[in-house]
């Protein structure tokens, strides 16, 4: 909106009316003081003192009809209540530059002037201008770093502008907008992630290391440049134990895991690459690689500036993922130990297995062996060894002429047995008798 819009908008009128009568309360004392404050304060981040209460305010907006940018032009719309006042120094909104004003307008010749409207940030063509320029603000002008609020609010506003003329996510983030805000060497975009919940990247490593990075980024403090971002990431992820035990779990049982004689891997073909899709979760894989092998903002490798970085003080955090990794490398040495071709720390690499093969002389014997079959009947036992199917030792039996002795013997001793017997019962009988009539008499 151009400036005679603006003051003659619902928000301004009502705003305007509230400073006209703040003013006539003590005839713009308590507006000076409050200019003379703003003009000194030291802005951090991007707000002032409210005029009107204690809230503070944004200085620089995408919205030309923001607090500040309103209190401004009716500075200047009530610029003869200043005229023994000097306006210099008072901060500039996005939109209104008062000093600006005092040099293009002459109070005592020409009265008021509109002044002219600054750049606007409304359409793709602003967007075009601003991803050529990133770093500088595309509105006001001056540098902003591509992790500040104002990247941010600017980001965001463009996204949604591209997003409202109907351009995809993935068109929107290859060719529509400025990629200096990307972290770990321009891969992933966490102001993409905080406007929709999804990462920025389709291949399987970098969305394992996206999830991973993310699981704790409500905890992380978004700090005022690439590099300090980074390392607050890193510091998280320590923070994540359940993901930090299980990878400290595997190195620590993936050897014993090897050396199981039920384990199912081949030493002659198998590589430490098939073993790691074979029992490593893919995250870990991709974690390993990441903190090996991806450079952080300042172009080192993250592992390799973890080492330097220990070496000169020594946070915990750093101490966890050195002590980690070091433990990774013994596991991996022990692995590649195990894979070498001459090692002598696996016997039998070959898998080599004894087994009996057949006697080409049984079926030639087999007819045989059927036919003595019946020789192995338990009745048998006592005269034919089962196994060997020879005679047992004559010397444990008796021959015909002491079986004859044997049974001339057995029966006259039991005839006498028989004789005896019949005698002891007739004696018994009798016993029995007599000792039942005694008691019946």
């Amino acid at each position: 909106m151009d400036d005679i819009a603006i003051k003659n908008s619902r928000k301004a009128r009502d705003l305007f009316k509230k400073i006209n009568t703040f003013y006539n309360k003590d005839n713009g004392i308590k507006f000076i003081k409050w200019l003379d404050e703003i003009k000194v304060y030291n802005i951090t981040d991007n707000k002032i003192p409210g005029l009107l209460n204690t809230s503070k305010i944004s200085i620089e907006t995408l919205r030309d009809d923001s607090t500040y940018n309103l209190i401004l032009l009716w500075i200047i719309e009530n610029i003869d209540k200043f005229k023994d006042y000097d306006l210099n120094g008072i901060p500039n909104s996005s939109f209104t530059d008062i000093e600006d004003y005092m040099k293009n307008n002459d109070q005592s010749k020409t009265g008021p002037k509109e002044i002219s409207s600054k750049k606007t940030f409304n359409n793709e063509d602003d967007i075009k201008r601003w991803y050529d320029s990133p770093l500088t603000h595309p509105i006001n002008g001056k540098y902003m770093d591509a992790m500040s609020d104002e990247y941010h609010i600017i980001w965001k506003k463009a996204f949604n502008i591209l997003l409202k003329n109907k351009y995809t996510h993935k068109r929107i983030l290859e060719n529509y907008l400025p990629k200096n805000h990307l972290l770990f060497n321009g891969k992933f975009d966490f102001l993409y992630y905080n406007e929709t919940k999804k990462n920025n990247t389709e291949t399987e490593h970098y969305l394992n290391i996206f999830s991973l990075l993310t699981s704790r980024l409500e905890d992380t403090e978004i700090k005022d440049n690439k590099f300090d971002t980074e390392i607050e990431l890193l510091k998280n992820l320590v923070s994540s134990m359940t993901f930090m035990e299980r990878f400290e779990d595997y190195c620590e049982n993936m050897v014993s895991l090897i050396v199981d004689p039920d384990f199912n891997f081949d030493f002659n073909n198998d590589t430490i690459e098939t073993l790691f899709s074979k029992f490593y979760p893919a995250s870990i894989k991709s974690f390993i690689t990441f903190m090996k092998t991806e450079k952080l903002s300042n172009g080192v490798i993250i592992l390799d500036f973890l080492k330097n970085e220990s070496s000169q003080v020594h946070p915990k955090w750093i101490e966890y993922y050195l002590k980690l990794f070091s433990k990774y490398d013994k596991f991996l040495n022990d692995i590649n130990d195990l894979l070498k071709v001459n090692s002598t720390i696996v016997e039998n690499r070959e898998n080599k297995e004894f087994k009996l093969i057949e006697d080409p002389l049984d079926k030639y014997l087999k007819k045989y062996e059927d036919a003595l079959e019946i020789l192995k009947n338990d009745k048998y036992k006592r005269f034919i060894n089962p196994q060997t199917l020879k005679p047992i030792d004559k010397k444990n039996y008796l021959d015909d002429k002491e079986y004859t002795a044997f049974e001339k013997e057995f029966k006259l001793k039991d005839t006498a047995r028989k004789k005896n017997l019949s005698l002891y019962e007739t004696k018994y009988k009798e016993y029995e008798t007599l000792k039942k009539k005694k008691y019946d008499c």
